[in-house]
């Protein structure tokens, strides 16, 4: 079925890029290679010692860094953390080999989505000659900024590979996974271009993400209180897609799920952002914590379509689930593709990584997870993904490209 509305994408005629419009903002993100030797060197130079591997609320030194990232590493977690500076990203990043990308929800998933020949309009909060180089030449952008800035993302991935040692005891995570450091004043601040009122006219999708990064409770609401009435210039029977994210202030999740679940059609999160909501550990490999999370959550957050993406399976929630169920495929085919062929992926790798198996323990419990969850929703294993080199920053963003991609012939 993928293949078929694959096909039928190929053959439309040239798409209108005002139809779909992502948002809110955009980054430009410093890949770094990582290194064992390098980042064990700093270790050693700095000195530091097991008692201060601990994530800081806000990062203000290089050596507050290493001991982050360490943190992370030790727990085999990914996640988000604030620098009072982006110099230090800078500095760091030079210590590595690097690649210089965009990232940003929005901006991936119209990379991703360019590929198969759609084209969006992007809402960007931030401009500068990187952006205006790697973005695709025929995706229009608004923007709510007039001058030049660059705040770039420091992006740390890290697999089972990665070795390290501090007091003599090795640190090896269990998983590959992603640490981003950021330092971004726009996106922080978040303001809203007052072009997006005329640019939502004709839109079919509204992609909002970005909220995670406003520090100011205050200022939050005012951009919840204007993305609300910017989204009523949408056209009758459009989509808004909302797609949660780490908080850099984590008590401001409630505020914007209570806001964001009255405005969407789509709501979608990942193991992370799961866990965050119930406020416990979630079992990804066992079928009753499975359930009773998937039931939880739903409860919490009522919203027409509910996605929750992981690294296992993935599930769509909601009374109109079954329309969505191929929408869902593409999206975690997309996110899978990424995973192994990073930024350059083909149309092509596109369908091979579609034929992929499954994970075997997803597998095992598909049928009686489908079973139990009934008219309520739909259960779909994650492709067994191995490679040598795996991208993990960005994989929700490919989700989001994915899935966007698959609902292009409801609105054509």
């Amino acid at each position: 079925m993928l293949q078929e509305k694959l096909a039928c994408i190929n053959s439309m005629p040239e798409f209108r890029s005002e139809l779909i419009v992502l948002g809110l903002g955009g980054t430009v993100d410093y890949e770094i290679k990582w290194d064992n030797s390098v980042f064990q060197g700093l270790i050693d130079s700095f000195q530091i010692r097991l008692s201060e591997i601990a994530t800081s609320e806000v990062i203000t030194t290089e050596r507050e860094l290493v001991c982050n990232i360490l943190a992370y590493l030790k727990n085999s977690a990914g996640g988000e953390r604030q620098l009072d500076n982006s110099e230090i990203v800078k500095i760091f990043s030079n210590r590595f080999e690097k690649k210089i990308t965009l990232g940003g929800t929005g901006v991936r998933a119209a990379i991703c989505m360019r590929k198969f020949g759609i084209t969006s309009t992007l809402h960007l909060v931030s401009i500068d000659d990187y952006v205006r180089k790697l973005l695709p030449r025929d995706c229009p952008y608004i923007c709510s900024s007039d001058v030049d800035t660059l705040d770039p993302h420091l992006i740390v991935q890290f697999s089972e590979k990665t070795s390290l040692y501090v007091e003599g005891i090795h640190i090896s995570p269990s998983r590959a996974d992603r640490i981003i450091i950021t330092c971004d004043p726009p996106n922080e601040i978040l303001e809203l271009s007052a072009k997006l009122t005329e640019t939502l006219k004709k839109a079919k999708i509204f992609l909002i993400s970005g909220f995670n990064s406003i520090h100011n409770e205050s200022l939050l609401k005012l951009r919840l209180n204007e993305i609300e009435e910017y989204s009523e210039s949408l056209p009758e029977g459009s989509y808004v897609f909302f797609e949660d994210a780490g908080y850099h202030r984590p008590e401001f999740r409630p505020i914007v799920m209570e806001r964001m679940a009255r405005l969407s059609t789509f709501f979608s999160i990942n193991e992370e952002e799961l866990q965050g909501y119930l406020q416990r550990d979630v079992d990804f490999q066992d079928e009753a914590s499975i359930v009773s999370a998937v039931h939880d959550i739903s409860k919490r957050i009522s919203v027409p379509i509910l996605m929750i993406h992981t690294k296992y399976w993935s599930i769509v929630v909601g009374s109109n689930h079954v329309r969505y169920v191929d929408s869902l495929l593409s999206g975690i085919t997309m996110a899978t593709t990424r995973y192994i062929f990073g930024d350059d992926f083909t149309v092509e790798d596109f369908v091979s990584t579609g034929q992929l198996s499954k994970n075997q323990r997803s597998l095992e419990m598909a049928d009686s997870i489908n079973n139990q969850l009934a008219n309520f929703g739909h259960f779909i294993p994650a492709f067994n993904a191995v490679c040598e080199s795996p991208t993990t920053i960005g994989l929700g963003d490919s989700f989001v490209g994915g899935f966007i991609l698959g609902l292009i012939n409801d609105f054509i």
